[in-house]
């Protein structure tokens, strides 16, 4: 595909899949069928399913590529995507946290569980802020009960240590002292385990948060629950400089960019106390 350089295989699959998704979602043969109009209802569609920002902006990418390969086939088409000017309507626009009362909705819900380790998995999402595939890779030694930290490794292979709620070290105990050690897995160097590994899968967190955002009627997914960390943080007025850290952000200006955002409620109690 044209625009794609010496892009990975990986990449490509990913131009691929956002394509197809969007050719099946609209029913449309391209390229005559593609329109600003269309593209702008599916983008709006992705934001109201709770897709998050880097996904829709990584779907405004390709269908760039898109938009330059169907030029470059000699096809007479008007643009349909403006990358800048629609990245900057999905941040615009886009509220991508829980609230302060879905938060306290979720976990009430979460102590009603029977599992425990369920619990646990929401627990550290909200209140550690780590990516999913963070969360899967927790082994029992990266925790340190004496210091109340968690050691996590991130993007490639970096190392940040987290402090840890004493709550979220009550979960951990409990699930450690009972679920996990009735385990056949017991002996498992990771935390989290599942039924049939020793070693949870990022799938069932997914379906663990897909059935919660059906019994709670919000959207609750693991990259939502580190936006509402992040975001919290910083509404406790939490220093800026600190934050970037404990998400592994390169920059103050990419915490700033992703996590100050403000819902149009918070705008206008901004102006009511004007």
């Amino acid at each position: 595909m044209v625009g794609t350089g010496r892009k990975s295989c990986k990449t490509i699959e990913s131009y691929v899949h956002d394509v197809k998704r969007l050719f099946l979602k609209e029913q449309i043969q391209p390229p005559h069928d593609l329109s600003r109009s269309l593209v702008k209802r599916y983008l709006e569609t992705m934001r109201n399913d709770g897709f998050a920002i880097a996904t829709i902006n990584k779907a405004i990418n390709t269908f760039q590529v898109l938009y330059l390969y169907f030029k470059h086939m000699g096809e007479s088409i008007e643009p349909f995507v403006y990358p800048k000017r629609d990245r900057k309507h999905v941040m615009n626009s886009y509220v991508d946290v829980l609230k302060d009362e879905e938060v306290d909705k979720l976990m009430m819900h979460m102590h009603n569980q029977a599992k425990k380790r369920d619990r646990l998995i929401i627990y550290i999402l909200l209140y550690t802020g780590v990516r999913v595939s963070e969360l899967i890779n927790i082994r029992t030694r990266d925790i340190d009960r004496l210091t109340g930290t968690l050691q996590v490794t991130g993007k490639g292979g970096k190392i940040r240590e987290l402090p840890l709620r004493a709550d979220v070290l009550e979960q951990i105990e409990s699930y450690v002292r009972g679920e996990r050690r009735e385990s056949r897995f017991a002996e498992s160097s990771y935390l989290l385990l599942s039924q049939r590994a020793a070693k949870l899968h990022r799938d069932t967190v997914n379906r663990l948060c897909n059935r919660l955002s059906r019994e709670l009627t919000f959207q609750v997914y693991p990259h939502k629950c580190r936006r509402t960390y992040a975001s919290r943080l910083l509404a406790k007025k939490a220093d800026l400089s600190m934050v970037p850290a404990l998400l592994e952000h390169h920059s103050v200006a990419l915490t700033a960019r992703y996590y100050l955002h403000h819902s149009n409620e918070d705008r206008q109690a901004a102006v009511e106390k004007l």
